[in-house]
């Protein structure tokens, strides 16, 4: 099972099916057991529907032998739990394990012997079982109590030095002139003694200002120009880069009336590019592109890698196996969708959004925060070698869920783990006021590219050159020695700083497409 569910529906559905079984809940044998040695090995797993003649058959009267059509993995410590036998006794069936396992949690699976694939008789989703080993053991540690509400984040005082700045000194000022001529009390700004305590008070704040500002620069840990930190980190043996530009997922909205996909170029003269605060135009031409960058009147940014779009993968909606009240965990690196898409591959970028808000069902109520990319890693079980095979040779395969009634297909995919759920995202619920119930609550959008910030040169452009030395800075050499001897020079090589004549400029960071989607926004610059 992909999601955590409130309402599993799925065992009613199989329980009216003709053929199909499935697991329905496993016991682990403790107390009952006399013997010590012999506690938590035997489990008992129970079948929603009495097994028919199909499922009787697949176990043998030898237990021994039947020890292959059962799979335990998971454990921490204990990790390799073989089974010894399994024998079916009246409508359940008993395993016998060796060793027991710890306290963490174990998958038990009934499947085809020597292989990984769930037994024919069996729902696949139904075919396996999440259990503990340690369920009746009492635990001497208690649930950490969490509050729902966050504590509120205090904030700094506000710190007012006001002996540096223009009312303070101006202020000093006239309480000085009190004491030393009591009678002058004019205040009038038309007054020439006001208007040159003022005129003192905005010098004084300027030379204040200026000196607290060589004092901050002087120290890394105060220091705020970007050249002053520079010189300070190079006397500590460290090379400070020059930064980079920004990044940003950007999905592209195909319209429903196209029929063949769109490519976003991400070289060449055709580059593709995004710009902000366009209006009412949605597509801009190369010359009206380039002539607001130079304006400054939007933001530019550039697709990192070519992007083949289709128009069924702006919206993707999660199969949730007819459960109800579900949610995709924190944590999950595989979910269903529902319906076909052949041109959904690995490698591609879904991001995974709210759509509605989980009380109220209504749009404007969607958190915007609770966004989440992954990179697909396989789809439909292929890789990246094993779908670009599958498509040259029209093999791609089709998952169906057969327990409904019309059967619908579905789409499994799976992403890394690194690119695992960092919060739960809510499928279905109902909402507090009409308790209706709201599917598709949250859904993952498709034909998302990365784009970075900035935009590439037509042309590039040429330094001016290097200036000649100064021969005032040029300092004397040991070639000479004595009065008769003229003393050699050598010129002190110049200061060059160039500027561009279109800046600012900024840098790319490495990219590579076939790393996890949360490294899109993690590298290190050299």
């Amino acid at each position: 099972m992909i999601y955590f569910c409130c309402q599993e529906n799925r065992r009613s559905l199989v329980r009216d099916h003709p053929s199909l079984n499935g697991i329905d809940y496993l016991e682990v044998v403790h107390q009952e057991e006399p013997i010590t040695a012999e506690q938590q090995r035997t489990l008992r797993v129970f079948f929603v529907n009495p097994p028919g003649s199909a499922l009787e058959g697949r176990f043998s009267p030898d237990k021994f032998a039947n020890a292959a059509l059962v799979q335990i993995t998971g454990g921490e410590r204990t990790t390799r739990v073989a089974v010894d036998w399994a024998e079916r006794v009246g409508d359940r069936l008993d395993v016998h394990v060796t060793p027991r396992g710890d306290y963490a949690r174990y998958t038990l699976s009934l499947i085809e012997p020597n292989s990984e694939t769930p037994l024919a008789e069996l729902d696949p989703e139904l075919s396996r079982v999440d259990f503990s080993f340690k369920v009746e053991c009492e635990s001497e540690f208690a649930c950490r109590a969490t509050s729902p509400c966050p504590t509120a984040a205090t904030s700094a005082p506000d710190l007012d030095y006001l002996a540096n700045d223009y009312a303070s000194f101006r202020q000093l000022m006239f309480d000085r002139l009190a004491l030393l001529a009591p009678g002058w009390r004019e205040r009038n700004p038309a007054d020439l003694g006001v208007t040159l305590v003022e005129l003192l008070a905005y010098v004084v704040d300027y030379l204040s200002y200026r000196q607290d500002s060589v004092a901050t620069e002087a120290y890394l840990g105060t220091a705020r120009r970007r050249v002053s930190l520079r010189r300070h980190t190079r006397l500590l043996d460290y090379a400070m880069h020059d930064g980079c530009n920004a990044r940003v997922w950007v999905q592209v909205r195909l319209a429903s009336a196209a029929t063949s996909p769109v490519v976003l170029s991400a070289d060449g003269p055709g580059r593709s590019r995004f710009v902000t605060r366009l209006g009412d135009s949605p597509v801009l031409d190369e010359h009206e592109c380039q002539r607001l960058a130079a304006a400054r009147d939007v933001e530019v940014f550039e697709p990192m890698e070519r992007a083949e779009l289709f128009p069924g993968h702006n919206d993707l909606f999660f199969h949730t196996w007819e459960e109800g009240l579900c949610c995709l965990p924190a944590g999950a690196t595989r979910a269903a969708l529902r319906g076909h898409f052949p041109n959904l591959q690995p490698g591609q970028v879904l991001i995974f959004t709210e759509r509605f808000g989980p009380k109220t069902g209504k749009p404007e109520d969607a958190d915007p925060l609770r966004r989440h990319a992954v990179r697909l890693t396989r789809v439909n079980g292929l890789d990246r070698e094993e779908y670009r095979e599958a498509k040259q040779n029209n093999a791609l395969p089709e998952r169906t869920d057969r327990v409904v009634n019309p059967p619908v297909m579905i789409t499994m995919i799976e992403w890394a783990e690194a690119d695992a759920t960092p919060f739960p995202f809510c499928l279905s619920a109902r909402t507090e006021t009409t308790h209706e119930l709201v599917n598709d609550v949250s859904i993952a959008l498709g034909n998302i590219v990365l784009a970075d910030h900035g935009m590439t040169l037509p042309r590039p452009e040429d330094l001016p050159p290097v200036p000649t030395p100064n021969p005032v800075l040029a300092t004397v050499g040991d070639s000479g020695c004595g009065r008769c001897e003229s003393a050699g020079r050598v010129a002190t090589p110049p200061r060059y700083r160039p500027q561009l004549r279109q800046r600012p400029i900024t840098q790319v960071a490495g990219y590579s497409s076939d790393q996890p989607a949360a490294e899109a926004f993690a590298w290190e610059m050299d």
